[in-house]
Protein backbone atom coordinates (compact mmCIF):
# COMPACT_ATOMS: atom_id res chain seq x y z
CA UNK A 1 0.00 0.00 0.00
CA UNK A 2 1.46 3.26 -0.64
CA UNK A 3 0.74 4.82 2.61
CA UNK A 4 3.21 6.00 5.80
CA UNK A 5 2.12 4.75 8.97
CA UNK A 6 3.09 5.33 12.64
CA UNK A 7 2.03 4.30 16.57
CA UNK A 8 3.30 5.38 19.74
CA UNK A 9 3.89 3.63 23.09
CA UNK A 10 6.00 3.84 26.41
CA UNK A 11 9.33 2.92 26.30
CA UNK A 12 9.93 -1.32 27.19
CA UNK A 13 11.29 -0.17 30.63
CA UNK A 14 8.40 2.08 31.57
CA UNK A 15 7.28 6.07 30.42
CA UNK A 16 10.22 7.23 32.54
CA UNK A 17 12.60 6.28 30.07
CA UNK A 18 11.05 7.94 26.97
CA UNK A 19 7.84 7.59 24.44
CA UNK A 20 8.88 5.26 21.81
CA UNK A 21 7.62 6.38 18.17
CA UNK A 22 7.81 3.68 15.01
CA UNK A 23 7.42 5.19 11.58
CA UNK A 24 6.75 2.72 8.65
CA UNK A 25 7.13 4.03 5.43
CA UNK A 26 5.60 1.98 2.60
CA UNK A 27 5.36 3.68 -0.79
CA UNK A 28 7.71 3.04 -3.62
CA UNK A 29 9.50 6.25 -2.86
CA UNK A 30 11.51 8.17 0.37
CA UNK A 31 9.17 9.99 2.23
CA UNK A 32 9.59 12.52 4.83
CA UNK A 33 7.25 13.15 7.77
CA UNK A 34 6.87 15.10 10.64
CA UNK A 35 5.19 14.66 14.33
CA UNK A 36 4.03 17.17 15.86
CA UNK A 37 3.16 16.66 19.70
CA UNK A 38 1.70 19.15 22.77
CA UNK A 39 4.14 19.20 25.71
CA UNK A 40 7.85 19.36 25.11
CA UNK A 41 10.60 16.86 23.28
CA UNK A 42 14.10 17.25 25.09
CA UNK A 43 15.97 14.84 23.34
CA UNK A 44 15.05 12.52 20.58
CA UNK A 45 17.22 9.17 19.48
CA UNK A 46 16.65 7.03 17.05
CA UNK A 47 16.76 2.99 17.86
CA UNK A 48 17.14 -0.28 16.69
CA UNK A 49 13.39 -2.19 16.91
CA UNK A 50 14.44 -3.66 20.39
CA UNK A 51 14.78 0.06 21.67
CA UNK A 52 18.46 0.00 21.65
CA UNK A 53 19.89 4.09 20.93
CA UNK A 54 21.94 3.64 18.14
CA UNK A 55 22.21 7.69 16.94
CA UNK A 56 21.01 11.48 17.29
CA UNK A 57 17.30 12.44 15.75
CA UNK A 58 16.11 15.55 14.34
CA UNK A 59 13.27 17.65 16.58
CA UNK A 60 12.37 20.52 17.84
CA UNK A 61 10.69 20.78 21.01
CA UNK A 62 7.40 19.93 20.07
CA UNK A 63 8.09 17.78 16.40
CA UNK A 64 10.27 14.88 15.53
CA UNK A 65 10.85 14.84 11.65
CA UNK A 66 13.07 12.42 9.19
CA UNK A 67 12.86 11.24 5.56
CA UNK A 68 12.62 7.75 5.61
CA UNK A 69 13.49 5.66 2.34
CA UNK A 70 10.82 2.94 0.81
CA UNK A 71 10.01 0.25 2.70
CA UNK A 72 11.54 0.89 5.63
CA UNK A 73 10.55 1.42 9.37
CA UNK A 74 12.50 3.24 12.06
CA UNK A 75 11.93 3.57 15.77
CA UNK A 76 12.42 6.79 17.61
CA UNK A 77 13.07 7.54 21.52
CA UNK A 78 11.28 10.76 22.91
CA UNK A 79 12.62 12.66 26.05
CA UNK A 80 10.28 15.22 27.80
CA UNK A 81 6.88 15.62 28.14
CA UNK A 82 5.81 14.80 24.69
CA UNK A 83 1.56 13.98 23.98
CA UNK A 84 0.82 13.31 20.81
CA UNK A 85 -1.28 15.83 18.26
CA UNK A 86 -1.79 14.63 15.26
CA UNK A 87 -0.42 13.03 11.91
CA UNK A 88 0.48 15.73 9.60
CA UNK A 89 -1.29 14.97 6.59
CA UNK A 90 -0.82 18.34 4.92
CA UNK A 91 1.22 21.45 5.12
CA UNK A 92 1.03 25.10 5.40
CA UNK A 93 3.58 27.86 4.06
CA UNK A 94 3.30 31.63 5.02
CA UNK A 95 5.56 34.57 3.46
CA UNK A 96 6.43 37.53 2.89
CA UNK A 97 7.66 38.59 -0.48
CA UNK A 98 8.50 41.98 -2.30
CA UNK A 99 8.37 42.43 -6.41
CA UNK A 100 10.45 44.84 -7.55
CA UNK A 101 8.10 45.95 -10.54
CA UNK A 102 5.86 47.19 -7.99
CA UNK A 103 7.31 48.34 -5.27
CA UNK A 104 7.63 51.53 -3.75
CA UNK A 105 10.91 51.72 -1.24
CA UNK A 106 9.46 55.00 0.63
CA UNK A 107 5.33 53.11 1.69
CA UNK A 108 7.48 49.90 1.62
CA UNK A 109 4.21 48.35 -0.11
CA UNK A 110 3.42 47.16 -3.68
CA UNK A 111 0.91 49.11 -5.92
CA UNK A 112 -2.75 47.58 -6.39
CA UNK A 113 -2.89 49.15 -9.91
CA UNK A 114 -4.29 46.14 -11.52
CA UNK A 115 -6.71 45.13 -8.89
CA UNK A 116 -7.80 48.71 -8.21
CA UNK A 117 -8.56 49.36 -11.90
CA UNK A 118 -10.29 45.76 -12.09
CA UNK A 119 -7.90 43.55 -13.84
CA UNK A 120 -7.27 40.97 -11.32
CA UNK A 121 -10.57 40.40 -11.81
CA UNK A 122 -11.38 40.36 -15.06
CA UNK A 123 -8.39 37.73 -15.57
CA UNK A 124 -8.98 35.47 -12.75
CA UNK A 125 -12.78 35.42 -13.53
CA UNK A 126 -14.80 33.61 -10.68
CA UNK A 127 -11.94 34.03 -8.17
CA UNK A 128 -12.27 35.98 -4.79
CA UNK A 129 -9.50 38.84 -5.13
CA UNK A 130 -8.53 40.50 -1.57
CA UNK A 131 -8.74 44.24 -1.54
CA UNK A 132 -5.20 44.27 -1.15
CA UNK A 133 -3.98 41.84 -3.75
CA UNK A 134 -1.18 43.43 -6.08
CA UNK A 135 -1.24 39.75 -8.26
CA UNK A 136 -0.80 36.56 -8.14
CA UNK A 137 2.08 33.88 -7.74
CA UNK A 138 2.25 30.58 -7.67
CA UNK A 139 4.41 28.61 -4.55
CA UNK A 140 6.43 25.50 -4.90
CA UNK A 141 7.74 23.31 -2.13
CA UNK A 142 10.04 20.61 -2.66
CA UNK A 143 12.24 17.85 -0.87
CA UNK A 144 15.34 18.34 -1.96
CA UNK A 145 16.99 21.78 -3.55
CA UNK A 146 17.08 20.87 -6.74
CA UNK A 147 14.29 20.03 -8.97
CA UNK A 148 15.90 17.09 -10.32
CA UNK A 149 16.82 15.67 -6.93
CA UNK A 150 13.56 16.21 -5.38
CA UNK A 151 11.10 13.16 -5.07
CA UNK A 152 8.15 15.49 -3.84
CA UNK A 153 7.02 18.74 -5.77
CA UNK A 154 3.79 20.61 -4.88
CA UNK A 155 2.57 23.49 -6.88
CA UNK A 156 -0.25 25.98 -5.91
CA UNK A 157 -1.21 29.53 -6.24
CA UNK A 158 -1.61 32.29 -3.86
CA UNK A 159 -2.36 35.98 -3.92
CA UNK A 160 0.44 38.54 -3.02
CA UNK A 161 -0.71 41.39 -1.07
CA UNK A 162 0.92 45.18 -1.16
CA UNK A 163 2.44 44.37 2.15
CA UNK A 164 4.03 41.72 0.76
CA UNK A 165 2.23 38.40 2.51
CA UNK A 166 -0.11 36.10 0.98
CA UNK A 167 -4.00 34.69 1.03
CA UNK A 168 -5.16 31.70 0.29
CA UNK A 169 -6.31 31.67 -3.77
CA UNK A 170 -9.36 29.60 -2.73
CA UNK A 171 -9.89 31.15 0.84
CA UNK A 172 -8.95 34.07 1.10
CA UNK A 173 -8.70 34.31 4.70
CA UNK A 174 -6.31 32.23 4.81
CA UNK A 175 -2.78 33.28 5.58
CA UNK A 176 -0.77 30.72 4.17
CA UNK A 177 -1.29 27.82 1.40
CA UNK A 178 -1.48 24.43 1.78
CA UNK A 179 -0.10 21.55 0.44
CA UNK A 180 -1.56 17.81 0.28
CA UNK A 181 1.48 16.27 1.20
CA UNK A 182 3.22 14.76 4.11
CA UNK A 183 4.76 16.65 7.29
CA UNK A 184 8.32 17.31 6.95
CA UNK A 185 11.25 19.33 5.27
CA UNK A 186 10.96 21.57 1.80
CA UNK A 187 12.51 24.30 0.38
CA UNK A 188 9.73 26.91 -0.81
CA UNK A 189 10.22 28.92 -4.03
CA UNK A 190 8.21 31.67 -5.11
CA UNK A 191 7.57 32.57 -8.40
CA UNK A 192 5.75 35.35 -10.39
CA UNK A 193 4.82 36.05 -14.05
CA UNK A 194 7.70 38.46 -15.01
CA UNK A 195 10.10 38.56 -12.12
CA UNK A 196 12.35 35.96 -11.16
CA UNK A 197 11.97 33.57 -9.05
CA UNK A 198 13.68 32.98 -5.41
CA UNK A 199 13.74 30.07 -3.13
CA UNK A 200 14.07 29.58 0.99
CA UNK A 201 18.48 29.33 2.04
CA UNK A 202 17.77 26.14 3.77
CA UNK A 203 14.59 23.36 4.15
CA UNK A 204 11.77 24.69 6.53
CA UNK A 205 9.96 22.24 8.43
CA UNK A 206 6.57 22.64 7.82
CA UNK A 207 3.15 21.23 9.18
CA UNK A 208 -0.18 20.98 8.93
CA UNK A 209 -0.12 23.89 11.74
CA UNK A 210 -0.27 27.71 10.96
CA UNK A 211 3.38 28.48 10.14
CA UNK A 212 5.48 31.44 11.17
CA UNK A 213 5.80 34.09 8.34
CA UNK A 214 9.05 33.50 6.16
CA UNK A 215 10.16 36.07 5.28
CA UNK A 216 12.37 36.68 1.85
CA UNK A 217 12.46 40.82 2.46
CA UNK A 218 14.77 41.46 5.08
CA UNK A 219 17.64 39.88 3.66
CA UNK A 220 19.66 38.72 1.02
CA UNK A 221 21.00 35.39 2.76
CA UNK A 222 17.24 34.76 3.43
CA UNK A 223 17.10 33.34 -0.29
CA UNK A 224 19.02 30.68 -2.20
CA UNK A 225 22.12 31.30 -3.81
CA UNK A 226 24.52 34.49 -4.17
CA UNK A 227 22.66 37.94 -3.92
CA UNK A 228 19.62 36.31 -5.86
CA UNK A 229 17.25 39.27 -5.19
CA UNK A 230 17.30 43.08 -5.69
CA UNK A 231 17.90 45.48 -3.33
CA UNK A 232 15.14 48.47 -2.78
CA UNK A 233 16.24 50.47 -0.07
CA UNK A 234 16.72 48.56 3.37
CA UNK A 235 14.64 45.64 1.99
CA UNK A 236 14.66 42.85 -0.97
CA UNK A 237 12.49 41.93 -3.61
CA UNK A 238 12.05 39.62 -6.66
CA UNK A 239 14.41 41.01 -9.64
CA UNK A 240 12.04 42.51 -12.41
CA UNK A 241 12.05 41.34 -16.45
CA UNK A 242 12.42 37.59 -16.71
CA UNK A 243 8.93 37.89 -18.60
CA UNK A 244 10.28 34.33 -20.79
CA UNK A 245 10.47 33.13 -17.52
CA UNK A 246 13.42 30.97 -18.71
CA UNK A 247 15.40 31.77 -15.69
CA UNK A 248 17.58 34.89 -17.33
CA UNK A 249 16.78 38.49 -17.81
CA UNK A 250 18.34 39.01 -21.42
CA UNK A 251 17.70 40.27 -24.90
CA UNK A 252 14.54 37.97 -25.23
CA UNK A 253 13.30 39.64 -22.74
CA UNK A 254 13.13 43.11 -23.80
CA UNK A 255 12.28 42.13 -27.14
CA UNK A 256 8.94 40.52 -25.95
CA UNK A 257 8.58 43.81 -23.74
CA UNK A 258 8.77 46.07 -26.80
CA UNK A 259 6.10 43.97 -28.68
CA UNK A 260 3.88 43.78 -26.26
CA UNK A 261 4.26 47.93 -26.10
CA UNK A 262 1.50 50.35 -25.51
CA UNK A 263 -0.64 47.17 -23.78
CA UNK A 264 -2.84 47.81 -21.16
CA UNK A 265 -4.38 45.68 -18.64
CA UNK A 266 -3.19 42.40 -17.72
CA UNK A 267 -0.28 42.26 -20.02
CA UNK A 268 3.11 39.59 -19.57
CA UNK A 269 5.16 43.23 -20.48
CA UNK A 270 4.14 44.88 -17.62
CA UNK A 271 6.74 44.52 -14.85
CA UNK A 272 5.95 47.44 -12.91
CA UNK A 273 2.00 46.09 -12.89
CA UNK A 274 0.66 49.67 -13.65
CA UNK A 275 -1.72 48.01 -16.18
CA UNK A 276 0.43 49.40 -19.20
CA UNK A 277 3.19 48.48 -21.30
CA UNK A 278 5.56 51.47 -21.69
CA UNK A 279 8.85 53.02 -21.93
CA UNK A 280 9.22 52.54 -17.99
CA UNK A 281 8.86 48.80 -18.24
CA UNK A 282 11.08 48.77 -20.54
CA UNK A 283 13.88 50.34 -18.96
CA UNK A 284 13.23 48.14 -16.08
CA UNK A 285 14.22 45.31 -17.77
CA UNK A 286 17.11 46.79 -19.83
CA UNK A 287 18.65 47.70 -15.89
CA UNK A 288 18.32 44.52 -15.04
CA UNK A 289 19.74 42.32 -17.84
CA UNK A 290 22.31 40.13 -16.98
CA UNK A 291 20.34 38.89 -13.85
CA UNK A 292 19.90 35.19 -13.36
CA UNK A 293 17.61 33.03 -11.10
CA UNK A 294 19.37 31.61 -8.18
CA UNK A 295 16.64 28.48 -8.15
CA UNK A 296 18.08 24.87 -9.22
Amino acid sequence: PDVMLWALKPAEEGISSGTIARLWNLTETAQGFSLLFNGTISDARKTTHIETNTGTASFTSTSLFDDLPSQRMQTYRLAGTPSFQQNQTTVRVALKVFLEGPYDSVSQTMSKTLNTSGYLGSHFVGTSVPSNATDSINIEIRNAASATSATTRKFLPAWLLADGTIRSFTDTTKAYVEFDTLGGNYFVVVRHRNHLPVMTAAAQSLSGFTPPVYDFTTSQSQAYGVAPMVQMGSRFALGAGDVTQNGVVNAADRQTVKNNSGAGGYAIGDVNLNAVVNAADRLMVKNNTGLVSHVP
